[in-house]
């Protein structure tokens, strides 16, 4: 039998299979607290912790001591807050990815292997930890590109 013989003998029989079967029934939930696995809906409740806490930082006085942490690793940070409720903002030892992201520039060098990083001066800690971790899975995420045309 030539190829096409057997092409249309195949596109006979796919057209002589019985359709598939939907579901008889789709659940579908509005509120995305609630999801249904096996019959039982389970409630899902947000963590009400600000981001800091929930990260695992602690507060000594003005300052906070924790670690930014993205998949690719967690590196150390501190936050001062002035009395006028501006936080200060330093990382310890940042990636060497980090010298290829736009905002390099944001982050100046100080002792100890501690760099101070430049940023919009927002008083919301969890907010800025937020913003620096975003910064460090982004110089990952483009890194690959980045560290293979340095080496």
């Amino acid at each position: 039998m030539s190829i096409l013989g057997k092409l249309a003998e195949f596109l006979l029989e796919l057209v002589a299979m019985p359709p598939v079967q939907a579901p008889q029934r789709v659940h579908v939930l509005l509120d995305p607290k609630f999801f249904k696995l096996n019959g039982a809906t389970t409630v899902v409740q947000r963590d009400q912790r600000p981001y800091w806490q929930q990260r695992s930082w602690s507060r000594n006085g003005p300052a906070f001591y924790g670690y930014f942490r993205t998949q690719h690793g967690s590196w150390e940070g501190k936050a001062e807050q002035s009395p006028s409720g501006r936080l200060d903002l330093y990382i310890r030892d940042p990636p060497e990815l980090l010298r290829f992201h736009h905002h390099w520039s944001c982050f100046s060098k100080q002792k100890h292997g501690w760099y101070s990083i430049h940023h919009t001066k927002m008083s919301d800690l969890s907010a800025e930890i937020l913003a620096i971790e975003t910064i460090l899975m982004e110089c990952h995420s483009h890194g690959d590109n980045s560290m293979s045309k340095a080496n």
